[in-house]
């Protein structure tokens, strides 16, 4: 039962930590100065094409109300709209990046746990001795 319980306060931790680090990029990024329409239209667009922007993708709501709009989205799955590749859904354009990241990470994974037996075995042989030294001493800094 113990195992459960320190699973269950490790998701819920890894959850609060999520929840913040949103609500610092999110809100970094809005203080951050500017807005998604001025970026995307640059020095050249008129204040009437801005409010357009902004009221056709929500930036004239406040920060805290898109916030939790976004966060809601994302609690079901929805990433929203891209605005620069014309209203083309992120879950697509960030699929194929997934995909190659979790290629990667499961061949590191692969190729890890082998050399992390091989040397735990060495150094559990050699105890004391200069390859587990040598071994805890890279472990420690990497």
């Amino acid at each position: 039962m113990r195992i459960t319980r320190l699973i269950g306060v490790r998701i819920v931790t890894s959850a609060i930590v999520l929840l913040i680090i949103s609500v610092i990029v999110f809100f970094g990024n809005e203080i951050g100065g500017g807005d998604a329409a001025s970026s995307l239209l640059g020095i050249d667009a008129t204040p009437e094409l801005l409010a357009v922007w902004q009221r056709k993708f929500g930036l004239d709501r406040p920060m805290w109300i898109r916030y939790f709009d976004w966060l809601g989205d994302l609690l079901r799955g929805d990433l929203g709209q891209s605005m620069t590749f014309e209203q083309y859904p992120i879950w697509e354009l960030i699929m194929p990046k997934l995909r190659n990241s979790f290629y990667l990470g499961s061949l590191a994974f692969a190729i890890s746990i082998p050399v992390t037996i091989i040397s735990a075995v060495i150094a559990a042989t050699w105890r004391y001795k200069w390859p587990d030294h040598v071994i805890s001493t890279y472990t420690l800094v990497n």
